[in-house]
């Protein structure tokens, strides 16, 4: 294991884009995760990251690790005044340095205000795309509202503003999502969290297998590699790197990237033992590749100059 001080730069990697954080200000706006509506999580108890976690932490966090760019995903009930906040603590550059640099808001994309709501999107200059997190019709028995032809009109509605798309989806959710997907060819998808892999799981690993290389196939398909936790709280550069690399392999060096999930990751480990991880387990890829994945890809993918 590198350094903690500075593992990014020890390898060659200059720079990093986390392109999976979230910022949380429990007054300000509702998460009903964190305060009232606690659901039991493969990973046990959270109460500990029940709090706040403003632009000021997630510095603290990124201290001197060469984390240059910032991508958040959404995670309260009221996406369009989260964003309103977020594109605020943006512009307010002698405190945030310009951070979060895209903002992708958990849009209802059956929002019967839809049409307006993208309007409204559209006079944040931050805002990159939307987030829908559909595993949870599979882990938390809510509605399955990719199956609605509704859902799925709504989702070629993004393909006007041009935005990107992030996709949470379990591993028995990734074939199926490939075929709406592949009627959607001129959107960028983004798979969230390494398609939920659970490598201690043999029967669900052999079914994310099969589902990842349908959704490689499509060309606007791209895989984030963030958030092992989940399923192992003891995750290490050895238990990560056969997966790691198999989604590499498949997706192409091209179509990867990498995200810490903070705050929810420190669960697990500090922010700089996470990218000193995920640093590690590329570390026999050349400095172009790894420039790549940890910031040209999404740079590219997220639209961040």
């Amino acid at each position: 294991m590198h350094h903690s001080g500075s593992p990014a730069t020890k390898d060659g990697v200059t720079r990093i884009i986390d392109t999976h954080h979230h910022l949380w200000d429990l007054s300000r706006l509702y998460y009903p995760v964190l305060t009232d509506r606690v659901e039991p999580k493969p990973y046990g108890d959270y109460s500990s990251i029940c709090r706040d976690y403003l632009i000021q932490h997630f510095h603290e966090d990124i201290g001197d690790l060469p984390v240059t760019r910032s991508v958040h995903l959404g995670a309260t009930t009221d996406p369009v005044k989260e964003t309103a906040w977020l594109q605020a603590i943006a512009d307010d550059t002698a405190q945030s340095k310009g951070f979060p640099h895209a903002i992708v808001p958990k849009a209802d994309l059956l929002s019967p205000t839809l049409d307006a709501d993208i309007d409204w999107y559209h006079t944040h200059r931050n805002l990159r795309g939307i987030r829908q997190i559909l595993s949870g019709a599979v882990t938390a028995q809510h509605a399955d509202i990719s199956a609605s032809p509704a859902w799925r009109a709504a989702l070629r509605r993004l393909e006007a503003p041009g935005w990107s798309c992030d996709l949470q989806l379990h591993p028995v959710q990734l074939a199926a999502l490939s075929e709406v997907i592949a009627e959607q060819p001129d959107t960028v998808f983004i798979i969230d969290h390494a398609g939920l892999v659970n490598y201690h799981d043999a029967h669900l690993l052999e079914i994310w297998r099969k589902g990842i290389r349908r959704l490689a196939a499509l060309p606007n398909v791209n895989m984030k590699l963030s958030a092992f936790m989940i399923f192992d709280l003891a995750w290490s550069v050895e238990s990560i790197r056969p997966v790691v690399l198999e989604m590499i392999d498949v997706f192409g060096v091209d179509r990867c990237v990498f995200g810490s999930n903070f705050p929810i990751d420190r669960l697990a480990c500090s922010y700089h033992t996470l990218w000193a991880r995920y640093l590690d387990t590329v570390r026999d890829f050349s400095a172009d590749e790894q420039d790549r994945l940890f910031y040209r890809n999404a740079a590219r993918l997220y639209r961040i100059e």
